[in-house]
């Protein structure tokens, strides 16, 4: 596979990893441990697909800033999808670890469209 040619499907190919990749952690709680096989499998296989896919975008966006939206996209998509899906319990404590994921997401990102 070669590069992508356009920054913005490079930033668009890192938002459909970090959602695959919340989709094959939900998937691997759905296992039970792996006592289902099929979603426990399926998320295996979605996993290597999401680090081949990861790796391509780490060619065009800074491994700083990539992983920074990779982790906290992908754990304010996982804390809704706990919500959602597994009866997980919201808190405020949660909504304002949210809000702290989210402004730390920005900063980290202007920090890097700034020169030094």
């Amino acid at each position: 596979m070669t590069k992508f040619t356009s920054l913005r499907t490079t930033w668009m190919l890192l938002l459909m990893t970090v959602f695959a990749e919340a989709g094959a952690t939900s998937l691997l709680k759905y296992s039970d441990g792996f006592q289902r096989v099929v979603p426990g499998l399926v998320s295996f296989g979605v996993y290597v697909l999401v680090l081949f896919l990861f790796s391509h975008v780490l060619t065009r966006i800074p491994a700083s800033v990539a992983y920074t939206v990779w982790a906290g996209l992908g754990t304010l998509l996982l804390i809704l999808s706990g919500w959602l899906f597994f009866g997980e319990v919201m808190t405020l404590t949660s909504l304002a670890g949210i809000a702290l994921i989210v402004v730390g997401v920005i900063l980290i990102n202007r920090k890097q469209a700034q020169p030094s």
